[in-house]
């Protein structure tokens, strides 16, 4: 067994050495633009800013994913808070926790639920649908 994983090692350094030696070649082979080269690494080191994922404090999520808009006002009462009008949220689970900025609740009550409402206003019309008004959620401890 011993033997076996001294051949094993060896032919994994023998590839590492091979293609290093290739490398190496093409380095020597081709030219280089060291003002391009050091641009690009400088763009690679530089942090990916949309990797970070950041919450919109308009939106409810469940699981780390949207399931509603906020589109009416909010009340706090003790612990609990009362969203008056959430919108898109045919992707809630309202037995599971929501997560609002930094806080969990529990749906305890929803008071109306519309399939589809339309909103007249001066400036036009605007359609949202899977609309619940004044839920009732009680804030969870974390």
């Amino acid at each position: 067994m011993e033997i076996l994983l001294k051949i094993g090692i060896t032919i994994v350094v023998c590839v590492l050495i091979y293609y290093q030696i290739a490398f190496l070649k093409w380095t020597w082979s081709t030219q280089i633009d060291p003002k391009a080269t050091f641009s690009r690494l400088l763009k690679k080191a530089t942090p990916d800013i949309e990797v970070i994922a950041t919450r919109d404090p308009n939106k409810i999520y469940q699981d780390g994913n949207i399931v509603g808009e906020i589109t009416g006002a909010i009340e706090t009462k003790g612990d609990i808070i009362i969203f008056k009008q959430l919108s898109e949220t045919s992707k809630l689970n309202r037995y599971a926790p929501i997560e609002h900025r930094r806080d969990k609740y529990q749906i305890v009550k929803i008071t109306r639920s519309i399939g589809m409402k339309i909103v007249v206003s001066n400036t036009g019309s605007e359609q949202k649908n899977a609309v619940l008004e004044d839920i009732f959620c009680k804030k969870l401890k974390q």
